[in-house]
């Protein structure tokens, strides 16, 4: 996800370069650039709570730089929402992403891919709130609004994994997983972070299937292996990962 908020960034630069430029000057916009790549940057790094705060001063820079109401507020909201989302912080994250959902569908429309990852994000986070109708509402809203067919492809897959793992679908749930993570595979390669991920959420609802427990923790072991190499040892998705237990039953275990 924070790939695409990269190159959503390159349309923020141009949009607010175009409405700094009646003041004649590019401070405002090289401040707002600066803040949103740090945002980025911490969420990279998992520094969930350094993105939270440059999601604020974002929003606090577009007010002081446009007025209130502006929908460029939506980019600080998107980045608050990520922080919480990631430290699995769900009824935050949905509040802050619902806030810049709306905000990019009502500015940029339905089918612009601010909305459509903003959307996708926001879904997965409802679900964990308890919230899976709404969450599958809002999922076959974005498909409808071609989201299968756009670059947030392989996150919709992975939010709709989630949502499915939360309202106990597993089988839906898995077919999903396996979805995000071929397209990130044909994407970014295996080696990677996201694929990582892909494979964690993967071994997450394979678990949940006690038939598959075994591929469970032999995918699960993958998954730690590749994010110690690319997200690092530290990362706190590692940890998360090396964290999670796969209940193995003993005769499966001694076969």
């Amino acid at each position: 996800m924070v790939r695409w908020l990269r190159t959503m960034f390159m349309v923020l630069a141009a949009v607010l370069a175009m409405q700094t430029a009646s003041a004649q000057s590019t401070a405002p916009g090289a401040e707002l650039k600066t803040i949103f790549q740090s945002g980025i940057d911490a969420i990279e790094q998992g520094k969930y709570n350094d993105a939270i705060r440059q999601g604020e001063a974002f929003k606090a820079s577009v007010v002081k730089a446009m007025g209130p109401g502006t929908p460029n507020e939506a980019y600080g909201n998107l980045l608050i929402a990520m922080g919480h989302s990631y430290q699995n912080q769900s009824s935050e994250a949905a509040e802050f992403g619902s806030r810049a959902y709306r905000a990019f569908g009502s500015a940029l429309g339905p089918t612009d891919i601010n909305t459509l990852a903003a959307g996708t994000l926001l879904a997965g986070d409802l679900a964990k709130t308890g919230a899976v109708v709404a969450a599958r509402s809002l999922l076959d809203t974005l498909v409808k609004q071609g989201v299968e067919r756009s670059p947030a492809a392989a996150d919709y897959y992975l939010s709709k994994s989630v949502v499915e793992r939360f309202g106990k679908d597993y089988p839906a749930s898995e077919r999903a997983a396996r979805e995000s993570l071929k397209l990130t595979v044909e994407k970014s390669g295996l080696e990677s972070d996201a694929a990582a991920s892909r494979l964690f959420v993967l071994a997450q609802v394979l678990a949940l299937q006690p038939a598959k427990a075994q591929e469970a923790q032999r995918t699960l072991v993958q998954a730690r292996e590749i994010a110690a190499r690319t997200y690092g040892p530290q990362h706190p998705r590692t940890a998360e990962m090396m964290a999670y237990r796969v209940n193995v039953p003993d005769a499966a275990t001694k076969k």
